[in-house]
């Protein structure tokens, strides 16, 4: 059997193939290390959420980790030791945001999470959708679960609610998002009127998380709009591990 390293690296080989097929492709380098680092809440925070007598609020001050700021860019302090490191961050933020400029052209991304590579487009896009489906040989009937940089990000999937003052998240999902997001949970809510039937395959619910990795988090928010990605494969074959 061959190792799995080289098992992993076929499949990258093949998804990458794949999706150059249907569109032009570019390698872009981004050092994760250089991001914000994405925080989760611990062991024990997460069994003080779920005991606690209420549920979270799910506010910016109960919880911090569900609200995203992508740092400014800004040349770095020079004459120091910082100024290496400096820049590096302003290189992958440039990267970032080519990448997010791409996203906004309605052009798919493959892109890093904390489960499997994905591969990403506008999920407030049908075109953009439908680049996924085209290069991953996708069914029609088969959803996408749409990934979001923060609450803030979700919230603004649902202009009734904003108008309204209410909060779209049902109260029984609270204590898990606060738990477990960023991460690879998954909620079902009922389908925003901004996203396309393609994501949804017409159906009246919609499938949304939070990815934990930096860099998909961040592109997320440089690109400044939820992205849909399933696996970066093409259907019916095994998912490429991050």
């Amino acid at each position: 059997p061959m190792p799995q390293y080289d098992v992993q690296q076929q499949l990258l080989q093949q998804a990458a193939a794949q999706v150059a097929s249907c569109c032009n492709t570019q390698l872009l380098t981004i050092d994760s290390p250089q991001l914000p680092p994405v925080a989760t809440p611990d062991a024990a925070a997460v069994q003080q959420i779920l005991s606690a007598a209420e549920a979270p609020d799910l506010s910016p001050n109960s919880c911090p980790h569900l609200y995203y700021t992508m740092p400014a860019q800004h040349g770095p302090t020079h004459g120091n030791s910082m100024a290496h490191s400096g820049a590096m961050q302003q290189q992958s933020l440039a990267v970032l945001q080519q990448a997010a400029e791409l996203l906004q052209q309605d052009l798919p991304v493959a892109i890093p999470t904390e489960t499997v590579y994905g591969l990403a487009a506008n999920a407030l896009s049908a075109p953009a959708v439908a680049h996924i489906f085209r290069a991953k040989g996708r069914p029609s009937d088969n959803p996408l679960i749409v990934h979001i940089s923060d609450l803030d990000m979700l919230y603004k999937l649902y202009p009734d609610h904003i108008a309204a003052g209410t909060n779209p998240i049902p109260q029984q999902y609270h204590r898990l998002i606060a738990a477990f997001w960023p991460g690879p949970l998954t909620i079902l809510l009922p389908a925003s009127p901004l996203i396309p039937a393609a994501v949804t395959a017409g159906q009246p619910t919609v499938a949304v998380r939070m990815p934990a990795h930096p860099t998909a988090r961040a592109l997320i928010a440089a690109a400044g709009v939820p992205l849909a990605a399933p696996s970066a494969n093409t259907s019916g074959r095994p998912s490429p591990t991050t």
